[in-house]
């Protein structure tokens, strides 16, 4: 406030310098607080220290000492006392519409933050990958949003790298990714929200489907759809299977709904998130099918940079999710 009072002095003294000149020079180091300011307002006003003294709720010396503090401050008299008579000095009626201005500042930045405080106002930001992007948080979203319609989300889905990038930027309050495995950066906390088991879903007609495991070499005569060029399933599979994958068994629809339709279809194969195909699995219209010796999973994680502090907003809606995924927890 300080900074906002020398300001305002400073436009001031262009238009009265004989006035003002003295507000920025003999002003000691103190703050003026709301207190105060109603108080000058209220002496203003009713032109009567007594009337103040009772409209603010405090005791007649009370008043005199904070307009005398608000006369020290600026070093320069803002009331002229005549027997009786309280007016204000051509110093005080110039100051009379910035104490308003910076009392009402006051009361807006407290309304404010009392708003974000109870949730009442504010504003979330939430970074996920597809996976929890598409089939966790639309239930958690309207969940909260139905209980703190004032908060303000914005909710994107970006590929894992780009989330986490962000994260890092601080471009989010809040990540969610999906991964093979935790990624290790100083700069970010990373919390376990759900384990993100993968399926190798195929047609119903498949020749797998009555066969109870596959071995991991017949992986590598299907074509693999996947739903995106940055996916991490390839090196994942990779890995798991110890051989290279051939490139002209890899095609990219560009997201899951497609790559599900493609494999309902019979044009190919794909290891998915198990909650991606969790109806279509259970109507039939796709079946999973076991590898031997393939353990295949990913974890969700929810991140922040390890620096930022979380709003009241962003807490409640993590706590919200938590609650959201563990009727998830059932399909791991």
């Amino acid at each position: 406030m300080i900074i906002i009072v020398k300001t305002y002095a400073r436009k001031l003294i262009t238009d009265k310098p004989n006035y003002l000149d003295e507000l920025i020079l003999h002003r000691k180091e103190k703050t003026l607080d709301q207190d105060k300011l109603k108080t000058f307002i209220s002496v203003s006003e009713n032109k009567s220290f007594t009337k103040a003294a009772e409209e603010v709720f405090c005791t007649q010396p009370s008043v005199s000492m904070r307009i005398q503090y608000i006369e020290d401050y600026y070093g320069i008299k803002l009331f002229d006392r005549t027997g009786k008579k309280i007016i204000l000095t051509g110093a005080g009626k110039m100051f009379l519409p910035y104490a308003k201005l910076l009392l009402n500042t006051y009361e807006e930045a407290e309304e404010t933050i009392n708003q974000i405080k109870n949730l009442s106002k504010g504003k979330l930001s939430i970074l996920s990958s597809h996976t929890p992007g598409n089939y966790i948080l639309p239930e958690v979203v309207f969940d909260f949003h139905s209980k703190y319609p004032g908060i303000v989300i914005d909710s994107a889905i970006q590929h894992s790298k780009n989330v986490i990038n962000n994260i890092l930027i601080n471009k989010s309050d809040i990540g969610l990714v999906s991964l093979p495995k935790i990624l290790k950066d100083e700069k970010l906390e990373y919390e376990t929200i759900l384990e993100d088991p993968l399926a190798l879903i195929v047609s119903p007609n498949h020749r797998w489907v009555n066969r109870g495991n596959i071995q991991p070499n017949e992986f590598i005569e299907e074509t693999l759809l996947l739903a995106n060029r940055s996916s991490s399933t390839v090196s994942y599979l990779e890995n798991q299977i110890e051989r290279s994958l051939p490139p002209e068994k890899l095609m990219v629809l560009g997201n899951i709904e497609i790559v599900k339709r493609s494999v309902k279809s019979g044009f190919g194969i794909s290891l998915i998130s198990r909650l991606a195909v969790q109806t279509e699995l259970s109507l039939g219209l796709l079946s999973e099918v076991k590898i031997q010796r393939v353990n295949y999973r990913r974890v969700i994680y929810s991140l922040k940079r390890k620096d930022k502090v979380l709003s009241p907003a962003a807490k409640v809606f993590l706590d919200i999710l938590k609650k959201h995924i563990e009727p998830h927890a059932e399909i791991v």
